[in-house]
C-alpha cells in the first residue's frame, strides 16, 4: 500500500497545496515552485524515467542491455515509495536484462537482494530468502576465496530476510561469516564490525540467548566508543542496548544506558530530533514495567510531540506511542482515554501501513481488551476477528478470536 502523503509543498513547504507531481510522490502551489524543483525531482519521478524507460524499448527493443540500470533505478524508487509490488515486477525485468547481457554479475546480485526487500515488504518471506541466497551464490562466485565486502553485504541481506521468517540458525550463520569477514577486511574495531554485531544481537533475543545478545551488544557498543564518546553511533548503540535491558528487565542498567544515550542524543543533535522522541519512548517503555504508568505516559506524551514535529503524525513512531500510551491509560482504569490514543494509533497504523500489516493486527487486539473492560463485547470481538485475519494471512495463527 502506498502511504498517505502530506499537501505540503516540495519547494518552500506551505502545506495544504492544490497541484502535485504525476507520480504523486510531491506536491505544489503552483507551478512555478513545480519548476523551480524540477531539476531536483525530476531524479526520483518514477513517471518521468517510466516515459525515458518506453522511449528507449521504442528505439532499441526490450532486451537492450542499456535499459538494465534504469529500470533496477525505477525497482528502487518504487520500494522507496512503498510500491512494493511495482518493485517486484521492475526488479524481475532488471535482472531478465542483465542477465541476457552479461549473466550471473553483480548487477543481477545487486539487483536479486533488492528484490528481496521487495518480496519481504510484501510477506514474501521465502522468496525474500531465496533472492538473497542466489545473491550470496552469484558474488561468492565472482570472488572465490576473497574477503569482500559485496560478500558481506549479500550475506547481511541474507541474515535480515532469514531472520524475518525465523530461521535464526540460518540468520546467524550468514551474519557470523559477515562478521568474520568484515574482521579481516577492515579490523576489529571498525563501525561496520558494530553494526554486524548489532544485527547478531536481536536474533541471539530472539533465539532466547539473552545473555549472549547483552554481551554481543556491549562489544558493538565499545567499537562505537572508539569513535568519540560524543558520536551517533554511540546513541544509537546506547539505544539498543537499553532496548534489551528493558525487554530482559533489567531496567536500572536499561535506564543507565538510555540516560547516557539520550545526552548524547541532544548534544549531536541540538533542536528536536526524532532519536530523542525514541530514547523518551523506550524511557516511558520501562517505567510502565516498572508500574510507573503515569511517568511512562509522561514520556511518551514528550516523545510523541517530538515525532509529529521532527517526522509528522502519521509515522509508525507516532503510531506506536499513542499505542503504548493507549495500553498504560488502560491500565490505569482510564478507559476513555486509552481508547481514545489506541483509535489514534490505529488510524495512523492503517493509514502507513495499509488494513493488513502485523501492527494493525496488535492495535485491534488492545483495543480489543479496553473494549471487553468496558461491556462491549461486540466491539471487542469484531477487533479480534479482524486481528485474527490479518495474522491467518500473513501464516500466523494466534487464534485471538476464541479468547473472547
Amino acid at each position: 500500500m502506498v502511504k498517505e502523503k502530506l499537501k505540503v509543498c516540495g519547494t518552500c513547504g506551505r502545506g495544504d497545496v492544490p497541484l502535485k507531481c504525476p507520480c504523486e510522490e510531491v506536491f505544489y502551489c503552483n507551478v512555478d515552485c513545480q519548476k523551480r524543483s524540477w531539476s531536483k525531482h525530476k531524479k526520483e519521478c518514477t513517471v518521468d524515467l517510466k516515459k525515458k524507460i518506453a522511449k528507449d524499448i521504442q528505439r532499441y527493443g526490450a532486451d537492450w542491455a542499456g535499459l538494465a540500470t534504469p529500470t533496477y533505478t525505477l525497482g528502487i524508487l518504487f520500494l522507496k515509495q512503498d510500491r512494493s509490488e511495482e518493485a517486484e515486477e521492475v526488479l524481475l525485468e532488471a535482472i531478465r536484462i542483465a542477465e541476457l547481457a552479461n549473466g550471473e554479475d553483480q548487477n543481477v546480485a545487486s539487483a536479486l537482494s533488492t528484490l528481496g526487500r521487495a518480496y519481504a515488504e510484501q510477506g514474501k518471506f521465502d522468496a525474500a530468502v531465496e533472492a538473497n541466497r542466489r545473491a550470496v551464490r552469484i558474488v561468492k562466485g565472482m570472488h572465490p576465496g576473497e574477503d569482500h565486502e559485496r560478500v558481506c553485504d549479500a550475506l547481511i541481506a541474507l541474515g535480515g530476510a532469514c531472520h524475518a521468517t525465523y530461521r535464526c540458525d540460518e540468520a546467524m550463520e550468514a551474519y557470523e561469516e559477515a562478521e568474520e569477514m568484515l574482521r579481516r577486511i577492515y579490523g576489529d574495531s571498525h563501525e561496520r564490525v558494530a553494526l554486524a554485531l548489532e544485527e547478531m544481537s536481536v536474533v541471539m533475543h530472539d533465539q532466547g540467548r539473552h545473555d549472549d545478545a547483552l554481551a554481543v551488544e556491549e562489544k558493538a557498543l565499545a567499537i562505537n566508543r572508539a569513535s568519540g564518546s560524543d558520536d551517533e553511533s554511540v546513541a544509537i548503540a546506547l539505544l539498543n542496548l537499553g532496548c534489551s535491558y528493558e525487554q530482559n528487565e533489567h531496567f536500572e542498567e536499561a535506564l543507565a544506558r538510555l540516560g547516557e544515550g539520550l545526552g548524547i542524543c541532544r548534544r549531536v543533535h541540538p533542536g528536536r530530533h526524532s532519536m530523542e522522541g525514541r530514547f523518551l519512548s523506550v524511557i516511558g517503555d520501562v517505567y510502565c514495567k516498572q508500574q510507573r504508568l503515569q511517568d511512562g505516559i509522561d514520556m511518551y506524551n514528550k516523545a510523541l510531540k517530538i515525532y509529529n514535529k521532527t517526522l509528522g503524525p502519521e509515522s509508525g513512531l507516532a503510531g506506536d506511542t499513542l499505542n503504548n500510551m493507549g495500553g498504560a491509560l488502560h491500565k490505569l482504569g482510564r478507559h476513555e482515554e486509552a481508547m481514545r490514543r489506541l483509535e489514534q494509533g490505529l488510524a495512523v497504523y492503517r493509514r502507513s501501513y495499509g488494513n493488513t500489516h502485523c501492527e494493525v493486527a496488535a492495535a485491534l487486539s488492545n483495543m480489543a481488551a479496553c473494549k471487553e473492560v468496558t461491556g462491549d463485547k461486540d466491539g471487542a470481538l469484531a477487533c479480534l476477528r479482524e486481528a485474527r485475519g490479518i495474522f491467518a494471512r500473513r501464516g500466523e495463527n494466534r487464534g485471538l478470536a476464541e479468547d473472547v
